[in-house]
């Protein structure tokens, strides 16, 4: 799919949403239209596609953590949230409330929820990096 065009899915974008996804993964852009396909405007696809990658990787992390780690996991995720998205709309809440801990709290740290969603992503890229490096290695063949 060309980029150039500021028309995806038969929806025009405005100069900065086609720059936007200019600058994602390939992967990212292809939910991203999906979702746009889907009925959803370009902010709430963004978002939609931000939050259900953070749940997805918290998921991942635990479910293949070492038992012998996973307290760590969940002391990295005890964080008190002052922020319980009470003034969300449906849509907000719904992705708010199946976030992990971080993912919540960065919320409630950001004007663009998107922002504040990369950087819980970002946070457990670290966590994992730091914590549980040997989620980040390719699966060993056994022969």
């Amino acid at each position: 799919m060309s980029m150039n065009t500021n028309t995806i899915a038969n929806i025009e974008l405005s100069e900065s949403e086609n720059e936007f996804l200019q600058f994602r993964h390939e992967t990212t852009r292809s939910r991203i239209i999906k979702y746009i396909e889907n009925g959803l405007p370009f902010d709430k696809a963004v978002i939609k596609e931000a939050g259900e990658s953070l749940i997805a990787y918290y998921e991942y992390i635990k479910d293949n953590i070492k038992d012998e780690d996973k307290h760590k996991l969940n002391e990295f995720d005890d964080i008190p949230l002052t922020y319980h998205g009470e003034d969300l709309n449906e849509f907000e809440k719904d992705i708010f409330d199946r976030l992990p801990n971080i993912g919540k709290w960065q919320w409630s740290n950001y004007t663009r929820v998107w922002r504040a969603l990369e950087e819980a992503d970002e946070c457990l890229m670290e966590f994992v990096y730091h914590e549980a490096n040997y989620l980040c290695q390719a699966p060993q063949n056994s022969t």
